[in-house]
């Protein structure tokens, strides 16, 4: 059996991780709260849990883990990116990946979908390269990203890690939901935050 599992990467570019941080704690807070949730006391009581945190001390993405979105519902997905694409003015992009057959990564903008990409093993994935271009990284071209997305491989996550290698996305992090980061750990500066229904 493949893998199942989904995170969010929101892009903060050059601005600090702790403030990159702070910004999307705050809103992503507020908009809980607005959906009748509070923090909790303990990730124990809590009915919906968030572990965040910028990867690398000079990393261009924060990593976000929520535990809502381990039953790969596109549309929770759809929901809180486009929500925090909106509040914090970062660009977000969604991965997930179904039995290690399928990629999907799916980029937010002020709020709205910009793109979906769809890569599965046999290849032929298909994606707007122009999209994504103001996160490639300065070595990697347009072309190059179009032909990693239409190459075959044996595990969609062969796709996201040579994804992952263009536009910065930290490895291993990308490649874990919720589950895998509780079971697998995180670095310790990430922030771990529960939320319960008020």
């Amino acid at each position: 059996m493949g893998a199942f599992f989904a995170n969010l990467q929101v892009f903060i570019g050059e601005l600090s991780p702790i403030e990159a941080e702070q910004r999307v704690l705050s809103e992503l807070s507020q908009w809980l709260q607005e959906h009748n949730y509070k923090q909790a006391a303990d990730t124990k009581s809590a009915s919906r849990t968030f572990i965040i945190g910028a990867t690398q001390p000079s990393g261009r993405w924060l990593t976000i883990y929520d535990e809502g979105m381990d039953d790969l519902d596109v549309r929770r997905m759809d929901e809180i990116a486009a929500v925090l694409s909106l509040r914090v003015n970062f660009p977000i992009a969604g991965i997930l990946v179904c039995d290690s057959d399928d990629l999907f990564v799916r980029l937010y903008e002020q709020g709205k979908l910009a793109d979906e990409v769809h890569c599965s093993v046999g290849g032929g994935g298909k994606g707007l390269a122009s999209k994504w271009a103001p996160y490639l990284l300065p070595h990697i071209t347009e072309f190059e990203l179009k032909r990693l997305w239409k190459t075959a491989n044996t595990f969609a996550e062969e796709t996201l890690e040579e994804m992952a290698e263009a536009v910065g996305w930290p490895m291993p992090f990308c490649a874990l939901g919720y589950r895998y980061a509780v079971e697998e750990g995180v670095p310790n500066y990430f922030r771990i935050v529960g939320y319960s229904k008020s």
